[in-house]
């Protein structure tokens, strides 16, 4: 009887243990249950704001910086970026001559002080560039304040591009602005920022057209169109502008109807092919066609002024006296050649002009080497962009000009001869710090056969007499420690 009832205590006792932990367990499964569910509620949510994160990162503008080139911010969707980049080349000159005069010997020139900004929309199909020219000589903000209103102000560039490109290669690109590009020649220095030549040659810098820009005006130029379409395994560049070249600086007006007009091609047939001896050949041709008007205040072919390059003291070896320009066409022609092969580059160019109604002739040509001699890749290697790349080039120009009137007398202004020839020999040596910057030396040996006399001129200034006889030349030395970086 004891048995029986220990035995019914223990199923009791087990009957109410089950009832009551079959509650807690049942408990315990729905928290479980309800912890999982917020688990995968905090997953799902993580994972929407990742893709928050994600999209949102997406739409910011994208940034950076390629030496050379600026820095560049855009948006993600490319309806809108902003490029700038700043053009800094510092001289230390050592000139041969007199000091009283300009000519200078130790000191540092600002040579070029140059930031710009490009602004482009719809995925740069509008753009926009705006440059500063900050280095001084004749322009810059102390040559344009106060009451000097003969001299432009600090623009370099104030123009606007619609990229017809953007919907086909073939379309060009139109622009209008003041300070505009307006080229004439691929090959008369190449890039002043690499390569070895220091600047353009003497004539076309002096004779009004100077290193490529109108004041103002509109222009269509096509760039790197490729020619396979026609048969040709190469490229194309090529531009047409009419404007103002050499007159109406930063937007002012010349005070006249009379356009002037400029055109350019260069063709590099061969750059598709495989062949060394083929692919870095080029082509380059343009004219100017100057519209001279003799009742406006400022005319871009009123002269025919040479000087050296300076930059302090630039002496004048040749000008003509503008009175002897009437109305009508100046004209001016320059082809040019290119050939590159491995690390050399063999250059020529022509500047051929004439002032219609006018005895003014003046006419060079141009023949440039250079040459890779060591990178660290070895000997004969590297390139103008490549760190540690030693590269030399050396030119010769020669220039002739004329103003012989029908009388027979002389037209130069200084009344003292009617002809010049000057030739330049120029040595460079340049090592690359790194893309974009880059250091050197450069050589300027320069020789004329005339220099005008008297008080200040170029044959007191350099041959150290006091002498007044005209037709005598002489030959001078400039030395040019440069510093370039294109940032």
């Amino acid at each position: 009887m004891k048995r029986l009832l220990s035995i019914a205590a223990i199923v009791v006792l087990m009957a109410a243990l089950f009832f009551v932990v079959q509650p807690a367990r049942g408990d315990v499964d729905q928290r479980i249950q309800a912890l999982e569910d917020e688990l995968a509620r905090l997953k799902g949510e993580q994972m929407e704001l990742k893709r928050e994160a994600t999209a949102a990162a997406a739409a910011l503008p994208a940034f950076s910086y390629r030496p050379g080139s600026g820095i560049l911010m855009e948006a993600a969707d490319k309806s809108w970026s902003l490029r700038t980049h700043l053009r800094l080349h510092t001289w230390v000159v050592f000139e041969e001559g007199k000091d009283q005069v300009g000519r200078s010997r130790g000191e540092v020139a600002a040579r070029r002080v140059r930031p710009t900004w490009y602004f482009c929309l719809n995925n740069c199909f509008y753009e926009a560039e705006i440059a500063l020219d900050l280095d001084g000589f004749q322009t810059g903000s102390g040559h344009s304040s106060g009451a000097d209103t003969t001299n432009g102000g600090i623009l370099q560039r104030a123009v606007g591009y619609v990229h017809f490109e953007n919907i086909n290669p073939w379309l060009p690109t139109f622009y209008m602005g003041a300070d505009g590009p307006a080229d004439i020649s691929s090959y008369r220095q190449g890039s002043s920022n690499i390569s070895a030549q220091l600047e353009y040659d003497i004539l076309s810098r002096n004779a009004g057209f100077n290193t490529g820009r109108f004041g103002t005006g509109m222009g269509l130029r096509w760039e790197d169109v490729p020619l396979r379409a026609i048969g040709i395994p190469g490229r194309m560049r090529a531009s047409f502008t009419s404007a103002r070249h050499g007159e109406g600086d930063d937007g002012k007006t010349s005070n006249t109807d009379r356009k002037s007009f400029s055109v350019h091609t260069q063709i590099q047939p061969f750059t598709q092919l495989k062949n060394k001896w083929l692919t870095g050949l080029g082509f380059s041709v343009g004219a100017w066609f100057c519209n001279f008007d003799d009742r406006a205040s400022d005319n871009g072919c009123d002269e025919l002024r040479i000087r050296d390059h300076g930059p302090f003291g630039r002496q004048d070896l040749f000008r003509t006296d503008s009175g002897l320009i009437g109305d009508g066409t100046h004209h001016a022609v320059t082809p040019s050649f290119r050939w590159a092969i491995g690390p050399y580059e063999l250059r020529a160019h022509g500047y051929f002009q004439r002032y219609e109604n006018s005895p003014i002739r003046g006419r060079d040509f141009l023949i440039a080497h250079q040459l890779n001699v060591w990178s660290p890749k070895g000997w004969l290697t590297g390139g103008v962009n490549d760190r540690g790349t030693f590269f030399v080039g050396y030119h010769f120009e020669r220039t002739d000009v004329s103003c012989s009137s029908t009388s027979g007398s002389t037209c130069e202004v200084s009344n003292q001869f009617h002809r010049n020839r000057i030739i330049l020999n120029e040595w460079d040596m340049w090592y690359v710090i790194q893309r974009g910057m880059n250091v050197g030396l450069a050589l300027l040996w320069y020789d004329a056969s005339n220099l005008r006399s008297g008080n200040g001129r170029a044959q007191e200034n350099l041959l150290e007499t006091n002498s007044t006889t005209s037709g005598k030349g002489g030959d001078w030395l400039d030395v040019i420690l440069a510093w370039r970086w294109q940032f």
